[in-house]
């Protein structure tokens, strides 16, 4: 073999390994790693994740912690992996919407400035001296981190920008018009987030599909608002249409609950039920079913929420019995 040929495939391999590098590096952050840190207590799990949030009202009852504050310093940088970097950066909260925290806390990010490859697109490292307004969540280590560029926004001059006016670079974020801020005043953002934070919220997906007879399980959150001392309760029915029409009985062959389906509430809480749709394959028949679900606070706060439930003709069964 001459020697251009095989300079040609030492080029081409390394070309390949290269991009092998770079998709794992941004693709590396939203999935599981263990964190280990001499700066930091004890070793854990840290997720760090995006989510497509296209309103507030979702993002504010999703985040258990929404505060305003300055990145002070870096805390430190860990190689968690050969192609995964986590930097921790100490955040002086100044405003506290929800959560309890105060003072100084740590937020996790994946990326370090010195393997720049590392560093996600859409959501680069935040700077020191910064102020910044974030949703966040906590992890097992006591460290904080957000749910991708939807979750954090600059603040300048008392102005608030969402990420997409910040990005520099080819990334593909796209605001929801909900969450499009360019300059909006930090006050006006301030009470947008309070008066989310006053108001009951039903949080759940409008669509899912089960093969017959599968068990299918839909996670529900109702945040309280300012309601308060009284007791929650759900109702679950199905509907003629999807639109809403008359109430129907649930078919022979599926089954359907919610747990818990009463509870004590108090101001200001987020209260987490599991839907559970059982079907039978023998019985049920195959299309789209429309379930009702009715919340109640006290009897003064109430809503609803249509859920769709496409039911596969294909049988869970027939899938399980598949050759691998």
């Amino acid at each position: 073999m001459n020697q251009a040929v095989v300079t040609k495939r030492i080029i081409c391999t390394v070309v390949f390994i290269s991009v092998l590098i770079w998709m794992f590096g941004m693709t590396s952050c939203n999935k599981l790693s263990i964190q280990k840190s001499e700066t930091l207590p004890g070793g854990g799990a840290m997720v760090s994740r995006a989510k497509g949030y296209t309103n507030m009202a979702d993002m504010a009852t999703d985040s258990p912690i929404i505060v305003i504050g300055k990145v002070s310093r870096v805390l430190s940088a860990v190689q968690e992996s050969e192609f995964l970097y986590i930097t921790n950066f100490v955040f002086q909260t100044t405003t506290v919407f929800k959560g309890d925290v105060k003072g100084e806390i740590i937020v996790t990010q994946c990326g370090t400035p010195d393997a720049p490859w590392a560093v996600v697109n859409d959501d680069p490292l935040l700077q020191t001296g910064e102020k910044y307004l974030l949703f966040l969540n906590i992890n097992s280590r006591g460290t904080y981190f957000y749910y991708g560029p939807s979750a954090r926004y600059k603040i300048q001059n008392n102005k608030v920008y969402s990420m997409n006016y910040i990005l520099q670079n080819d990334a593909v974020y796209k605001v929801p018009e909900a969450l499009d801020f360019n300059g909006v005043k930090l006050t006006t953002v301030n009470t947008m987030i309070t008066e989310t934070l006053d108001t009951v919220r039903f949080i759940s997906p409008s669509y899912t599909k089960l093969l017959s007879g599968e068990t299918g399980k839909i996670d529900v959150v109702l945040a309280s608002g300012k309601s308060g001392e009284s007791n929650g309760s759900y109702k679950i029915n199905r509907l003629d249409s999807k639109t809403g029409g008359k109430q129907i009985a649930i078919p022979e062959g599926m089954d359907i609950s919610i747990a818990p389906s009463e509870f004590v509430v108090s101001p200001y809480s987020d209260y987490k039920s599991v839907i559970t749709i059982k079907t039978d394959e023998q019985i049920i028949i195959p299309g789209d079913y429309w379930i009702l679900v009715e919340y109640n606070i006290g009897g003064v706060v109430s809503g609803r929420h249509i859920i769709t439930v496409n039911i596969d003709t294909k049988k869970l069964s027939e899938i399980e019995t598949q050759p691998q």
